[in-house]
C-alpha cells in the first residue's frame, strides 16, 4: 500500500479504510479477507465530486468512519477541504462530496460552505457522531465541525502562532 496515512475501522461492515496521500485516494479493505474492496478516487489530484471512480482528492491525510450513517469523513489535505464518502448500502458504490471548506487556504471560522481550512490532517469523530475534530499543523490549530449546525470553529490554538507555550486555548 503506497503512502498510507490515517487508518480507521468501520466496525459495522468490517472494513479497514486508509487515506493514501500520494495516490490521491481512499483505500477500503475487507477486514475479513484482507483484500482491497475498492478505491475511492481516480488517483489523480483534483477536487471533483461524484462517484468512486471519477471523484478526486489531493493528498488526503485523514479519514474516520461513521458506520451508523454509512459514510466516512476525509481530510482532503491538499485541497484544504473536508469531504464525505458515502454509500447507500455497505460495500457498494461510493459517492464523494464536500463537507466543509472552500478550497482556499486559511483559518476562517463560520458556516461550513464558507469556512477556510489550512491543510487539515487527522480526524476524530465525537461519540454522538455530530462533531468532527481535526488538526491543522500548518496553522497550529485544532478545529471542529458541528454537523448539527454546519459550523466550523477553532477549538485550540491561534492561527499562525506555533509557540510551544501551554495555556488557554
Amino acid at each position: 500500500m503506497a503512502d498510507p496515512q490515517q487508518v480507521t475501522f468501520d466496525h459495522v461492515h468490517h472494513l479497514v479504510v486508509v487515506a493514501q496521500r500520494s495516490n490521491h485516494r481512499i483505500a477500503i479493505v475487507d477486514a475479513e479477507t484482507g483484500t482491497h474492496h475498492v478505491y475511492v478516487g481516480s488517483g489523480v489530484a483534483g477536487t471533483t465530486n461524484g462517484d468512486q471512480s471519477t471523484s478526486q482528492f489531493n493528498a488526503p491525510e485523514g479519514v474516520v468512519a461513521n458506520s451508523k450513517q454509512q459514510q466516512m469523513f476525509v481530510a482532503d489535505t491538499g485541497n484544504n477541504m473536508l469531504r464525505t464518502v458515502s454509500t447507500s448500502t455497505p460495500k457498494s458504490a461510493y459517492t464523494v462530496a464536500v463537507l466543509a471548506g472552500t478550497g482556499s487556504q486559511g483559518s476562517t471560522d463560520g458556516p461550513a460552505a464558507t469556512a477556510t481550512l489550512n491543510r487539515p490532517h487527522h480526524l476524530a469523530l465525537e461519540f454522538g457522531h455530530s462533531v468532527l475534530f481535526w488538526t491543522e499543523p500548518a496553522a497550529c490549530l485544532v478545529r471542529k465541525l458541528d454537523m448539527t449546525t454546519s459550523t466550523v470553529s477553532t477549538v485550540a490554538g491561534s492561527a499562525g502562532d506555533c509557540s510551544h507555550v501551554d495555556g488557554a486555548a
